[in-house]
């Protein structure tokens, strides 16, 4: 984590946006895991026919669910861990300038 310290507010931010974008792949892949697909082109029944979505294989809804709410409580627990700012060694938290913010009428006072 030393180096995601040294990462300013944007740079964390798009670190999050790639996280989530990743376990979206990630959960999009572990879902579909066992389907065989929607039917296409001529499967030798009626044209009105539906084949229910159960019949294609796959997860479980129930456990589909399990896995996106696994997904995004990693999500937001690394996102918390990156956005969180640590103390400086010194007991300091930002620069003079963050201060100022902070207190007004104690800029350029060091």
């Amino acid at each position: 984590m030393t180096r995601l310290n040294r990462l300013g507010l944007g740079q964390r931010v798009v670190v999050i946006v790639g996280l989530g974008v990743s376990l979206l792949f990630v959960g999009d892949y572990v879902t579909s895991l066992g389907e065989t697909g929607y039917p296409t082109g001529w499967t030798g029944y009626a044209p009105l026919q539906v084949t229910p979505l159960r019949a294609l294989g796959g997860l479980h809804p129930w456990v589909q669910l399990l896995v996106w709410l696994a997904l995004v409580i990693v999500w937001v627990v690394g996102s918390l861990r990156i956005l969180h700012r640590r103390e400086r060694p010194g007991g300091e938290r930002g620069s003079a300038t963050s201060r100022a913010i902070d207190e007004p009428g104690t800029a350029g006072q060091e």
